[in-house]
């Protein structure tokens, strides 16, 4: 069930892959100490990486036809995440060739329209489930940081281990959505839910 990242370094071939680029970034954020709002300034802010995380994972993830073919991508934040203005951030990048849309809803209907949601860690646990049910059945890819994100039924939780940034999937979840979560990301996670 869990799967470690130094695995993928003994793999013939890696690095001639056209996705080992992305591998590689992600494995050096991982790799990379993360300081709080007093840490040293050499260091990415705990912010800065999850958003980076958030907006990789959206590469790595295909949606069925119907919301897959629109022409934006566009990613929805509950605005009690104290990630909001990193994700805002992202705002206008692409996104396999189409713009990345942020937006920040607390509403659940407007929930539906989104291809992903980020629901951060200041966001209440009641709040998340709440969230999480009225999107079931929708082809909408959850993400978030609060402990436990994946055993609550969201696809795709990042979370600290140490100074390190880490993530686990629930593919289950992504699977009776028709939401594809490329195997390559699958490889990299620390757990996998099937």
């Amino acid at each position: 069930m869990g799967r470690s990242v130094l695995r993928l370094h003994g793999r013939r071939g890696f690095f001639r892959r056209p996705w080992a680029v992305w591998v590689t970034a992600v494995l050096i954020l991982c790799a990379s100490p993360i300081r709080g709002a007093y840490g040293d300034h050499g260091s990415l802010r705990e912010e800065e990486v999850k958003a980076a995380f958030v907006f990789n994972f959206l590469k790595f993830v295909e949606w069925p036809e119907d919301r897959d073919g629109r022409s934006v991508v566009i990613l929805c934040v509950q605005a009690t995440s104290p990630l909001v203005d990193a994700l805002v951030a992202l705002d206008g990048k692409e996104i396999r060739g189409r713009p990345l849309r942020v937006e920040i809803s607390g509403r659940p209907a407007d929930l539906l329209q989104c291809h992903a949601v980020f629901l951060g860690s200041g966001v209440p646990t009641e709040r998340i489930a709440a969230v999480l049910e009225g999107l079931r059945g929708q082809p909408v890819l959850t993400l978030g940081d609060a402990p436990g994100f994946c055993v609550q039924g969201g696809m795709i939780g990042l979370f600290k281990e140490g100074n390190k940034m880490r993530f686990n999937i629930n593919l289950k979840e992504a699977r009776a959505v028709r939401v594809k979560i490329s195997s390559k990301l699958l490889q990299l996670a620390r757990h996998v839910i099937e």
